[in-house]
């Protein structure tokens, strides 16, 4: 399935043909992959302490992943509620972790309902497209009362 995604990558970045295989390449030589099961146990009363300036309660704060790209798939119950994306402004710089620096705003990434697979582009892709293809930044926060007090489970898959 990666060789895929990496052809495809080559494929959308309109690669020369002799450079088509370049991540799959790299990725034989250099194995970055990683699978992680992820929990977010049920939180208990919010402190101060871990709500964002908007106010929202996270689980995990904004972060930018350090691989080429992430396929993180969601548990049926929660369907991904509480992930959020923020698409980073053209021409906007990244502070030291790849975050941008300006804030352009939260979009909630929620399944559509099925198996859905959700894939955040990392700062290797971004190192190697010359920030053509950007990092994404992520966090998880509770939403509402009812997700609060259930389990979250994501199983992440590191490329």
């Amino acid at each position: 399935a990666s060789r895929r995604l990496f052809i495809a990558c080559a494929l959308a970045m309109k690669l020369p043909r002799e450079d088509m295989r370049f991540f799959e390449r790299t990725f034989r030589r250099f194995d970055f992959s990683t699978m992680r099961m992820l929990h977010f146990p049920p939180v208990g009363d919010f402190s101060t302490d871990k709500l964002t300036r908007d106010g929202d309660a996270l689980r995990i704060g904004e972060h930018t992943d350090f691989g080429m790209v992430t396929l993180l798939f969601h548990d049926a119950e929660s369907a991904g509620e509480g992930l959020q994306v923020k698409k980073a402004d053209a021409g906007a710089g990244n502070d030291a972790s790849g975050v941008a620096c300006t804030n352009t705003g939260w979009i909630d990434a929620i399944s559509r309902g099925g198996a859905t697979a959700i894939v955040n582009t990392g700062a290797l892709i971004a190192r190697w497209t010359n920030d053509e293809w950007r990092a994404t930044a992520h966090r998880v926060v509770v939403p509402n009362d009812a997700a609060a007090g259930r389990d979250r489970y994501s199983l992440a898959f590191f490329l």
